[in-house]
C-alpha cells in the first residue's frame, strides 16, 4: 500500500491507465455552496465500492501518506468534509485527499471533485453529473501526457 508514497497523481493515473479526466465545474468559482456539494456527494457515493478504499494524502499533487477507510468511514468523512472536518479535510492549500479504487482516482475537496478513469467510466460519471444538473468540463483525454509519463517511467527503469 505504501508503494504510492512519493508518486505524483499523474504517475498513478498512468500506472492505472486512467487516461480520461472530468473536472466538476461549481456554479460559483469562489465560495462554498452546501446544496451543490451535497448533490455532488450523493452522485459520487454511488460510484464507491462497498469495501476498504485507499485514501491518498496529497501534498502539492504528490502522495505523502496512504491509508484505508471502510465504506462507512468514507461516507462519514465525505459528509464531514462539507463542515470542514474529518479525515478528508485539511486547511492547508497544498494538502488534498484522493480516493483511489480499481476503477478511478478522484481528488475530493469541499465542493469539488477531480475525476480520472478509463473512458467508459469517465463518460458515465459525466452523464450522472448531467442528470443531476451539476456542471462539469467535458471529459478530456489526457493520453498525450500519460504517454509522455510512460516514456519517462521507462527511462527511469533503464
Amino acid at each position: 500500500m505504501n508503494d504510492s508514497i512519493g508518486k505524483s497523481i499523474e504517475r498513478l493515473e498512468t500506472e492505472n491507465n486512467f487516461c480520461w479526466y472530468v473536472e466538476f465545474k461549481p456554479k460559483n468559482m469562489f465560495g462554498f455552496d452546501l446544496e451543490e456539494h451535497n448533490k455532488l456527494v450523493e452522485v459520487f457515493i454511488k460510484f464507491l465500492p462497498k469495501e476498504n478504499i485507499k485514501i491518498l494524502k496529497l501534498n502539492d499533487e504528490n502522495v505523502e501518506e496512504v491509508f484505508e477507510l471502510n465504506y462507512e468511514e468514507i461516507l462519514e468523512n465525505i459528509k464531514l468534509l462539507c463542515e470542514g472536518k474529518g479525515k478528508l479535510y485539511d486547511e492547508g492549500d497544498e494538502i488534498s485527499y484522493s480516493i483511489l479504487t480499481e476503477n478511478f482516482l478522484s481528488i475530493i475537496q469541499q465542493g469539488m471533485i477531480f475525476w480520472s478513469s478509463k473512458k467508459e467510466l469517465a463518460f458515465e460519471w459525466a452523464e450522472k453529473l448531467k442528470e443531476n444538473d451539476l456542471n462539469f468540463f467535458k471529459p478530456s483525454f489526457v493520453g498525450n501526457s500519460v504517454e509522455k509519463m510512460v516514456s519517462n517511467l521507462n527511462k527511469e527503469k533503464e
